[in-house]
């Protein structure tokens, strides 16, 4: 028996989670046909080299006693991410409402962001898939300022992209 292929429209509009949520760019991926295969799960350059920054004002010293800590440089993340082929929100919304097709060693990732999408949420964000309580759901991380608390995003939160042809 014949199979025919899943096709995901990426050039559609995402879902908006509420009202309050807008969109700030929308990268358009085609009509992609569903095969794993052709996702790659990497970590960007960006985030696995950190930048030492001061702490946010307010913050005093850390309980080492230190006035920096290492963070994630989102606006060199976010470059880098533009230079990629990242996948949309489309890719998202389409796994979360078919979870079976969704590769069982993507349980071992934190959370799978999907840079194609930036959105506002009080500030750019982007959403990612995650495996939390033994579903799988959606959280959003926020992409504004000059950086990421390190500790807080972690390193092991691959972006998805297409393999390269």
């Amino acid at each position: 028996m014949q199979t025919h292929p899943i096709i995901i429209d990426c050039d559609s509009n995402p879902v908006i989670p509420d009202r309050r949520w807008k969109i700030i760019s929308h990268r358009k991926n085609g009509q992609l046909a569903w095969d794993p295969g052709k996702i790659e799960l990497i970590l960007p350059e960006a985030q696995k080299t950190l930048d030492l920054m001061p702490l946010p004002a307010g913050w005093g010293k850390s309980p080492t006693g230190r006035t920096h800590r290492y963070r994630v440089n989102v606006s060199k993340l976010h470059e880098e991410m533009e230079s990629m082929d990242a996948l949309n929100a489309n890719i998202l919304d389409f796994l979360l409402e078919n979870p079976s097709l969704i590769p069982e060693e993507w349980k071992k990732n934190k959370a799978i962001r999907f840079w194609g999408t930036i959105y506002d949420f009080g500030g750019p964000c982007v959403r990612y898939l995650r495996w939390r309580a033994g579903k799988w759901d959606w959280g959003y991380t926020s992409i504004c300022g000059k950086g990421i608390d390190f500790d807080a995003y972690r390193r092991w939160f691959p972006a998805a992209i297409l393999k390269a042809a």
